[in-house]
């Protein structure tokens, strides 16, 4: 059995590679000099994601947060980067390369993406922050997890929550997932094949009431739909102020586990 399995990896693999060269053998060949610009200034982007996840070591308390920041700013850059080829009018056979490029591109980046999760989540439980107290407590609330790592006298709250008929917890998520609902955009650079994802992000509201990605709990296990989850969080950091948690009549930090489930809808 392992024979077995040890020759399907080694076929998918040799696919793989082989494909990829086909794709920049095409792509060399492409006649069309905006074309050929649109996809050298894509593979700048790609291979700066690439490098980054070999080479990055979490070394400071606060780089696992960075390193995701970055991540997501450099997946914000291919999206920009994408708008490039559409405007281009490209014919069938073009976009068959794109589509092709995108698979290729983003397969090795999930080859890669992956154990580089796995490093972060590792050096993540050898770390401690400002907030770890001799007592957690843990509240549920439906599909949100609070990890409280102090005693809080009031979690995190918004102003528009205070006359609410909602629990205030049960506001605070709906401000949330609202604003993922309605942000979320389902990357479309190649086909999933299933019908839904879901992925968990570890937030952690601060003691200015702005909402920090921490980490990502669970990956969804495709690269663009974890980073489209965090590029959401940082839209709605700049744009909403929550009002943070207390603890003995100071604000603290507060830590949210938030799963988001994505639909895919696929032609």
């Amino acid at each position: 059995m392992k024979k077995i399995l040890l020759s399907v990896i080694l076929t998918i693999s040799i696919v793989s590679i082989a494909q990829e060269k086909n794709v920049i053998n095409d792509i060399k060949k492409i006649k069309n000099k905006e074309l050929a610009k649109a996809f050298a200034t894509q593979d700048i982007v790609f291979d700066e994601i690439e490098n980054f996840l070999i080479s990055e070591e979490i070394t400071k308390n606060d780089s696992l947060q960075s390193s995701i920041e970055k991540l997501s700013e450099l997946y914000n850059s291919i999206s920009k980067n994408n708008s490039a080829f559409y405007a281009l009018k490209l014919n069938k056979k073009e976009f068959e390369l794109l589509d092709n490029y995108y698979i290729c591109r983003l397969q090795k980046i999930d080859s890669l993406y992956k154990p580089f999760l796995t490093k972060q989540t590792a050096s993540n439980k050898q770390k401690t922050d400002e907030s770890k107290t001799t007592k957690v407590e843990e509240t549920k609330v439906e599909n949100t997890t609070i990890e409280e790592t102090k005693i809080i006298e009031s979690a995190p709250s918004h102003e528009s929550c205070i006359n609410s008929e909602l629990d205030v917890n049960k506001c605070f998520q709906n401000i949330i997932l609202n604003k993922v609902r309605n942000n979320y955009n389902v990357p479309e650079y190649r086909t999933i094949g299933v019908p839904q994802l879901k992925l968990f992000l570890n937030l952690n509201i601060n003691k200015t009431g702005k909402l920090e990605t921490k980490n990502i709990l669970r990956s969804s296990g495709y690269f663009e739909y974890d980073m489209e989850a965090v590029r959401v969080m940082s839209i709605i950091k700049k744009n909403i102020t929550f009002i943070p948690a207390y603890s003995n009549g100071k604000p603290v930090n507060c830590s949210y586990v938030i799963p988001i489930n994505v639909a895919i809808i696929e032609d």
